[in-house]
């Protein structure tokens, strides 16, 4: 069976890049934040390439990323990441700084899910950082899959694979180092 898979994702600011916060007429945000470099989120991007590995491995798979940041920004970086993994860019104008709330941005992220027009929710497959290098709350994906209805979840994935079966075998971090390993 064909996998859909979402990639929820953004660019951050370049964590190399000295980052001022300031207060602004909207709330907090970053000083020249429009100046400063962005990079993709390293968590995203290693979702995003699990996501392709996956796809390249089950015939008629389709991958979407779902990213929310500054339009032209977004764009110059997705341009970049997209030379090396075949994906469907939606794009979601807004904030990319950390000063965005969680659950805002997880509305914003499951109401663009929804509206891809030849969706499968059977099939669906959300990925994600587990956290992000601006935002770092740990609960965007969460409250997105809640959105989308979907309550069992794997939070912090560290390997994936396709059973002889066909089942998905997941190896999640849990607390005291450990992994756990779930089939389904």
């Amino acid at each position: 069976m064909p996998y859909q898979i979402v990639v929820c994702g953004s660019i951050v600011p370049d964590p190399l890049q000295t980052l001022e916060p300031v207060i602004g007429p909207g709330g907090p945000s970053l000083k020249n934040e429009m100046l400063l470099p962005s990079v993709f989120d390293p968590w995203a991007a290693h979702a995003l390439y699990e996501a392709a590995h996956l796809a390249s491995t089950v015939a008629g798979s389709k991958v979407w990323l779902v990213s929310l940041g500054p339009k032209a920004k977004l764009q110059q970086v997705v341009m970049t990441i997209a030379q090396k993994a075949p994906f469907e860019l939606i794009a979601l104008d807004g904030s990319a700084s950390g000063f965005t709330d969680a659950h805002d941005t997880a509305k914003a992220i499951a109401a663009s899910i929804l509206a891809i027009p030849e969706l499968d929710r059977r099939r669906l497959l959300v990925f994600g950082g587990w956290e992000s290098a601006s935002r770092g709350a740990g609960v965007t994906m969460q409250i997105t899959g809640e959105l989308l209805g979907i309550v069992d979840q794997f939070q912090g994935v560290d390997e994936l694979k396709i059973t002889a079966d066909g089942r998905l075998q997941v190896l999640e971090r849990v607390e005291s180092g450990k992994h756990q390993v779930s089939v389904c």
